[in-house]
C-alpha cells in the first residue's frame, strides 16, 4: 500500500469518497481498486482546496495501472492527433490529453 494525496472529492454520492489525480486526467478512489479517466468521471467529482492533509492508501497496483492507463491515454492521443493534422489542423491540436478543458490538478497539490 501506498498513501497519495487527495485532490477532488466525489459528489452526489451518498458517502462523499476522496480521489486522487495521480496522473494527469486519471483519477484513483479511495476504497476502490482500479482507476477511471476524466472522460466518464469529471462529472461525478469536485476539487479539494490544496490546503489540508488529506491523504489516503491505495495499493501499488492501482497505483501501476494509473500509470498505464495515462501512458495510453497519452499514446492514444497523440496518434489521432497525427492522423488529423493533414485533415483537420484545427481540430488536432485539441487532440490532447488531458483534454484541454480539463484543469488538472496532477502533481499541483
Amino acid at each position: 500500500m501506498i498513501e497519495v494525496e487527495a485532490t477532488h472529492i466525489t459528489v452526489g454520492d451518498t458517502y462523499p469518497r476522496l480521489v486522487c489525480e495521480l496522473y494527469p486526467g486519471v483519477f484513483l478512489v479511495d476504497g476502490y481498486r482500479g482507476c477511471y479517466s476524466v472522460l466518464r468521471f469529471a462529472e461525478r467529482v469536485e476539487p479539494l482546496p490544496h490546503a489540508g492533509d488529506r491523504v489516503f492508501p491505495v495499493t501499488e497496483r492501482s497505483a501501476e495501472d494509473a500509470a498505464e492507463m495515462y501512458e495510453e491515454l497519452v499514446r492514444v492521443y497523440d496518434e489521432r492527433r497525427g492522423l488529423a493534422t493533414s485533415i483537420d489542423p484545427e481540430r488536432a491540436e485539441t487532440l490532447v490529453w488531458p483534454p484541454t478543458w480539463w484543469p488538472s490538478r496532477a502533481g499541483k497539490h
